[in-house]
C-alpha cells in the first residue's frame, strides 16, 4: 500500500509482545473511495468500518470489500458480519462492547459523533495507548476527539 503513514504499535497481551504494522488510510482515497459497498453506499461516505478493518488486517479497503462480498460478509449488502470478517481477514474477534474500559491493544472504536448529520455510527482504529486513533475520514493518526460509544473487539 503506498497511501498512508506506516507506524508500528507494540502491544502486550497474553504473556507475549506483538508488533503490528498499520498504514493510516483514508476511506475517500482513490481507487477505493468511489467504490460502491451496495446501491447508494459509497466507500467515501460509508466505508469507515471497512477501511478500519483494512488497516488492522494490512490490506487495502478494496481487498477487504471484495473479500466481504465474496464470502457473504455483508448483511443487507452493507453491514459487516464480524464473524465472517474476522475469518476472511485473519483477525480475532471477541465481540462488541459498550464498556467504558479502553482496550490496551489496537482494535476498532465506535462513536456517534456524526449522528446529527445522519450517520448513526463512525468507526476508527483505536491504537491501544495514549488515546490515539487512526481516523479513516482523513487518514490521520491523532488524539481521539470523539465520544466513545462502543468497541468492535478485533485483534491482530
Amino acid at each position: 500500500m503506498k497511501d498512508g503513514v506506516e507506524i508500528t504499535i507494540k502491544t502486550v497481551g497474553d504473556a507475549q509482545t506483538k508488533t503490528a504494522p498499520f498504514k493510516a488510510l483514508c476511506q475517500s482515497t482513490e481507487p477505493w473511495g468511489s467504490l460502491s459497498i451496495c446501491k447508494g453506499y459509497s466507500m467515501a461516505r460509508y466505508g469507515c468500518l471497512i477501511t478500519s478493518l483494512a488497516m488492522l488486517s494490512n490490506k487495502t479497503p478494496t481487498a477487504v470489500l471484495k473479500l466481504l462480498q465474496a464470502y457473504d460478509g455483508l448483511f443487507n449488502g452493507r453491514l459487516v458480519i464480524h464473524s465472517i470478517a474476522s475469518n476472511v481477514l485473519g483477525l480475532k474477534f471477541s465481540g462488541s462492547s459498550k464498556s467504558g474500559v479502553k482496550p490496551k491493544y489496537p482494535t476498532i472504536m465506535e462513536t456517534d459523533n456524526f449522528k446529527a448529520l445522519g450517520f448513526g455510527q463512525h468507526f476508527v482504529v483505536w491504537l491501544g495507548s495514549a488515546d490515539l486513533i487512526i481516523d479513516p475520514l482523513d487518514g490521520k493518526i491523532k488524539t481521539n476527539p470523539y465520544q466513545i460509544t462502543g468497541w468492535r473487539l478485533y485483534r491482530v
